[in-house]
């Protein structure tokens, strides 16, 4: 990494070098897939926490983020399933970026960065709330104690009310077929791949609500502009186009909710996981 500071597009295309230097397929298909992403989050948390802040982030899969935010001079603390932090190419990754990474195998538990006095300016939590299978109260307890009053996690994850979706579903029902995840992707996707539960912006609010009155939640929704559809693209990638042209105009209908939780005081928790007995 460099000395100073990089703006959000020259940490970006730093980190493309990275990733192409290390020749792992899936991580080049994953940073080319998501690289719209990247620079969209850079440039909000550049709006929202300008650097030195410091960030949490839950989730960073192949460092691809936290890299940048790095670059960026954000002081960086990335946790991932070990399946992810604790692969050689991770490791060393974090250890040439200045990031510390840490593997945890039980978010749900809500035992991590347990020192006393840690604290962080922002939780990165982007595309992630919608692989979530556990009870999340114990990570969401976490997540609360280590922000400092006024800090804010910054959530990004599918909008379940799109056209597409809402006509996909349809169809699924009318003919039968079920809801929900299809047996082929439960087959054919890795365990933390799947999208078990995608939500709307009120779903949202009333999720944080449910735990705690400091948490204040900002909604605002976005179509990912840098998705293009190939040249030879099918019927089925046309006609999704089409429809998602048409919501275009219409926010709570576009792909993608952006999410700002902030923690405005210290008054009282609400929920307890509940219990198996």
């Amino acid at each position: 990494m460099k000395d100073r500071a990089l703006s959000a597009s020259a940490a970006i295309a730093q980190v493309e070098e990275i990733v192409r230097g290390g020749a792992n397929e899936k991580d080049v298909a994953y940073f080319k897939e998501h690289r719209g992403r990247f620079e969209r989050t850079l440039r909000r948390m550049t709006e929202l926490a300008p650097p030195p802040a410091k960030v949490l982030d839950i989730g960073s899969h192949y460092l691809h983020l936290s890299l940048a935010l790095r670059a960026m001079d954000y002081h960086v603390v990335s946790i991932d399933a070990p399946a992810f932090a604790d692969q050689p190419l991770m490791r060393a990754r974090a250890q040439k970026g200045g990031i510390d990474n840490l593997a945890v195998g039980r978010l749900e538990d809500g035992d991590f960065l347990q020192e006393e006095g840690e604290s962080f300016d922002v939780v990165v939590f982007t595309e992630i709330m919608e692989h979530i299978t556990f009870n999340p109260v114990l990570l969401w307890r976490r997540v609360y104690d280590l922000l400092r009053v006024g800090g804010f996690v910054y959530i990004t994850t599918p909008n379940s009310l799109t056209p597409w979706k809402m006509l996909h579903v349809l169809k699924r029902m009318t003919t039968l077929a079920g809801v929900g995840v299809s047996p082929d992707e439960i087959m054919h996707t890795v365990t933390y791949g799947h999208h078990w539960k995608e939500y709307s912006a009120d779903e949202i609010r009333k999720y944080f609500a449910l735990m705690s009155p400091d948490f204040s939640v900002e909604i605002a929704h976005f179509n990912e502009d840098w998705k293009t559809a190939p040249p030879d693209a099918s019927i089925k990638s046309a006609c999704r186009a089409f429809v998602r042209g048409l919501a275009a105009n219409i926010p709570v209908l576009r792909d993608q909710i952006e999410a700002i939780v902030r923690v405005q005081g210290r008054t009282r928790w609400l929920i307890e996981p509940p219990g198996f007995i």
